[in-house]
């Protein structure tokens, strides 16, 4: 709350157990939007207090006369939260925002395995990027990128670094396809995150062939930032 001007910070912690639920609701949704930068509102269990999930709200790519082309789901993202019992916003504000960080947490997590299981299902990688959320499946990409690099090293050696390459150049293809489309803006920056992101590996790829890496333990794989998910 450092960053709360003292005017905000004064109309979130001074409540009243007993005043209108609508009130209290602002209230949440105002504490939510100052302290956690992305998020533009909160939606609650039915009439009750209980907060079941953040929402990231985005601009349209596309020109206005064009919005009734995109879903409410293509503008918006939604984070669901896996436990909304511990998130009640008719408490204390200090109390219920640190659970609700808690909860961010989980679910982040939870998303992030999800998108990686989706991954080894093989889709084509661009349709497979129009499906996650970005933070989310990113972290996955870069989990699963380690994972597979580790893998054609330990059972190929160098000949892995060109498959590897190969990968690399039919995903970069997949992702840039989806970028000629007709997207939401957040989405067509999402695909443009995405596409760096194989254009990185392909990069790294290169790395390793011209290092002529042919195992885990050599110096040019050991020596690059990796992920793991555990």
């Amino acid at each position: 709350l450092c960053m709360v001007s003292e005017q905000d910070l004064w109309d979130l912690l001074i409540g009243d157990p007993d005043q209108d639920p609508r009130e209290t609701k602002r209230r949440a949704r105002k504490a939510v939007v100052l302290c956690f930068p992305g998020v533009s509102d909160v939606r609650f269990v039915g009439d009750s207090l209980r907060i079941e999930a953040l929402v990231a709200r985005h601009e349209p790519y596309a020109k206005k006369a064009d919005l009734s082309t995109f879903d409410e789901e293509d503008i918006h993202e939604t984070l669901e939260l896996a436990k909304t019992e511990d998130v009640d916003a008719g408490g204390r504000c200090e109390l219920w925002l640190n659970e609700l960080e808690k909860g961010m947490k989980e679910a982040v997590q939870a998303l992030t395995q999800a998108s990686a299981e989706a991954m080894l299902k093989e889709p084509g990688r661009g349709a497979w990027c129009l499906q996650q959320q970005a933070a989310s499946g990113l972290l996955a990409a870069r989990c699963a990128f380690t994972a597979e690099a580790e893998g054609l090293l330990t059972d190929r050696g160098f000949v892995g670094t060109n498959e590897l390459k190969r990968r690399q150049l039919v995903r970069i293809n997949s992702v840039a396809r989806r970028l000629k489309e007709n997207h939401a803006r957040h989405t067509f920056q999402k695909l443009q995150t995405f596409a760096a992101f194989e254009v990185e590996g392909r990069d790294a790829a290169d790395s390793l062939i011209e290092s002529v890496c042919a195992s885990c333990e050599d110096f040019a794989w050991a020596a690059r930032l990796r992920f793991y998910f555990e």
